[in-house]
C-alpha cells in the first residue's frame, strides 16, 4: 500500500501531461505542432508574447501541487503566456475531459492514466501530438517510454 502523503508522487509519475489538439480540423501534425509551441516559447517576437496567449491545463483535484502552480507562473512571467489551471473534483474529471477531448475541444495539458488507456480511453493517437523528438525524450527512462506512449509514439510526460 502507498501512504498518502507519497501517493501524489506516485500518481505523478504514472500521470502524463499531454499536449491536445485544441481543433481536430486544424491539427497541423505532430511535427508542426511541436514547433508552433518551441517558437511560441523559445524565440516568437514579442508580439506573439502576451497576455492574450493562454495555454490550458486540465487535471484532477490532488494532481497539481503548488509546486506546478509555481512553475506555472514563472513560465507566465518569463514567456507572457497565461496558464489556466482547471482543476476540477476529482469524481468529474474523466467525464470532463472525455467529453473535451471528444468535442475536439480538448484543453491543451491534461492528465491521465498512462499504459493501456492512451489508446483504449484518450484515443491519444488523435488527440495529442508525438512527442517523441522532444530533445527531453532521450533522458527519458524506458519504463517511462513505455508508459506514455503508444506504437512507439511518446505522447507524454
Amino acid at each position: 500500500m502507498i501512504s498518502k502523503k507519497l501517493l501524489p508522487f506516485v500518481l505523478c509519475g504514472m500521470m502524463i501531461f499531454m499536449t491536445a489538439c485544441a481543433q481536430k480540423a486544424q491539427d497541423p501534425g505532430p511535427a508542426e505542432g511541436t514547433e508552433a509551441v518551441q517558437t511560441a516559447v523559445n524565440g516568437a517576437s514579442q508580439e506573439t508574447k502576451t497576455a492574450d496567449t493562454t495555454i490550458i491545463v486540465m487535471c484532477s483535484e490532488d494532481w497539481i501541487e503548488e509546486a506546478e502552480r509555481e512553475l506555472g507562473a514563472r513560465f507566465e512571467e518569463k514567456y507572457g503566456i497565461h496558464v489556466d489551471y482547471q482543476i476540477l473534483p476529482a469524481d468529474q474529471y474523466q467525464d470532463m475531459l472525455l467529453t473535451r477531448l471528444n468535442s475536439g475541444e480538448g484543453p491543451d495539458i491534461w492528465c491521465a492514466q498512462s499504459g493501456f488507456a492512451l489508446t483504449t480511453t484518450y484515443n491519444v493517437q488523435q488527440n495529442a501530438i508525438d512527442l517523441s523528438g522532444e530533445p527531453w525524450s532521450e533522458a527519458y527512462s524506458v519504463f517511462s517510454k513505455e508508459q506514455t506512449s503508444v506504437k512507439g509514439i511518446n505522447y507524454g510526460l
